[in-house]
């Protein structure tokens, strides 16, 4: 999987290790930028009727409602949120 890192990140950790050094500065501004967005985590919660039938389940994210069987889709198909929330705290 390809990782992404802030170009003024990289340039002050450059900094801190060399001084600065324009050279280094040039080489690192002149890189083009990845059009990345930051990824959502969330889980699916149940919902249940007044009479406590669970009919529906709603991402944490975004609230968009979904039917039962949306339950083990692996992102939200309304905001794109990773449905993994609850494996990354267990992981902790």
């Amino acid at each position: 999987m390809k990782e992404y890192i802030e170009r003024v990140t990289a340039l002050n950790a450059l900094i801190r290790a060399l001084g600065y050094c324009q050279c280094a500065n040039d080489v690192i501004t002149r890189i083009p930028a990845a059009d990345v967005a930051e990824v959502r985590h969330g889980r699916w919660e149940r919902v249940s009727t007044a009479s406590g039938i669970i009919s529906r389940v709603r991402c944490s994210v975004c609230a968009g409602t979904q039917p039962l069987t949306f339950e083990n889709m692996p992102y939200c198909p309304t905001c794109g949120a990773r449905m993994d929330e609850e494996d990354e705290h267990e992981a902790d």
